[in-house]
């Protein structure tokens, strides 16, 4: 191989996926139930290659109603850039206790770390138009959220489509991460959840303090008459 590292990880990945396999990630249940994500990957329109996300169902799931559902669209942060980082330790780790979600909860790959710009921004809009291909989806009822670099995607994201998005919330989001904090007036309309750590100087970097950069970016929305509510820890 090319690159033994990727190699050894792509190994190391079959084997926890193989391990959930010989459990009840075998069984269809934990995924109908949403108690595991189903692995969704489809041939992207734009470059013909194979991208990927995860699916959670929502509690009570029956292929046979005749409902749409709201969507949830996930952005993951900054970290493993392995298409099977996100789902092999899920398959592998046991079930816990069947969660209550109203909803369709997806989580776009977005090719790893490229903090949804580019290419990896089209796999967003492209794995919501494969998730409406194969589920009814509630136009009103879709929302975004992201933590760290997926925080910055969904300020990116959602300040351009704020007609998209029923709310939105930013976890952990610097200020040097965001596109640009004069585009809040955009998502003016659009409620919003902003939550950090007072001491997180990971997510939260340069001089400003992670309170003082928390509070500035809800008082940019809130200057345009935008609802937020704002959870520090």
């Amino acid at each position: 191989s090319a690159n033994p590292s990727r190699t050894a990880d792509t190994l190391r990945y079959l084997g926890l996926i193989e391990r959930g396999l010989q459990g009840d990630a075998a069984r269809w249940e934990p995924y109908a139930r949403g108690r595991r994500p189903l692995f969704f990957a489809y041939s992207s329109p734009h470059d013909k290659t194979t991208q990927f996300y995860t699916l959670t169902l929502p509690k009570g799931w029956d292929p046979k109603a005749d409902r749409a559902y709201p969507a949830y669209v996930e952005l993951h942060g900054a970290g493993e850039d392995h298409f099977l980082g996100g789902l092999a330790p899920s398959l592998a780790a046991p079930t816990g206790p069947e969660p209550y979600r109203d909803g369709l909860h997806i989580a776009p790959f977005g090719r790893g770390n490229l903090g949804y710009r580019g290419i990896a921004e089209i796999d967003v809009w492209e794995a919501i138009g494969d998730l409406k291909r194969n589920f009814r989806v509630d136009e009103d009822r879709q929302y975004l959220f992201g933590f760290s670099m997926g925080g910055g995607g969904t300020w990116n994201l959602a300040t351009r489509t704020p007609d998209r998005w029923a709310a939105i919330g930013i976890l952990s989001l610097s200020l040097n991460l965001r596109p640009n904090i004069g585009l809040a007036q955009n998502i003016s309309n659009v409620p919003t959840y902003i939550w950090g750590g007072e001491e997180d100087r990971i997510g939260y970097r340069g001089e400003k303090s992670p309170k003082a950069q928390i509070e500035e970016q809800a008082t940019e929305i809130r200057k345009y008459g935008g609802r937020v509510q704002v959870t520090t820890s």
